[in-house]
């Protein structure tokens, strides 16, 4: 398998919890991503053998700082009740 053929994302999650790193191939050349915390922790899956597979919308929500596991919108106006 070339490089240019793999299609994925390998993400690593720092000590600590308050950054990850995603590294991908763009077809160009890989492209580095890096994102710290300014309070709180990257919420992260347990892996069984040292592997995790997450889905784009985990990743997106990795990315964000949600919490995957029950992610929840905050914000916005109430809706109001329909009777």
């Amino acid at each position: 398998m070339t490089a240019a053929s793999f299609i994925g994302f390998f993400v690593f999650r720092g000590r600590g919890g308050g950054l990850i790193k995603v590294i991908w191939h763009d077809g160009q050349g890989a492209c580095l991503f890096t994102k710290k915390l300014g309070r709180g922790r990257f919420i992260w899956p347990s892996a069984a053998d040292g592997t995790v597979v997450i889905t784009p919308a985990q990743l997106g929500y990795l990315v964000e700082g949600i919490d995957w596991r029950m992610p929840q919108k905050i914000g916005g106006r109430p809706r109001p009740d329909k009777q």
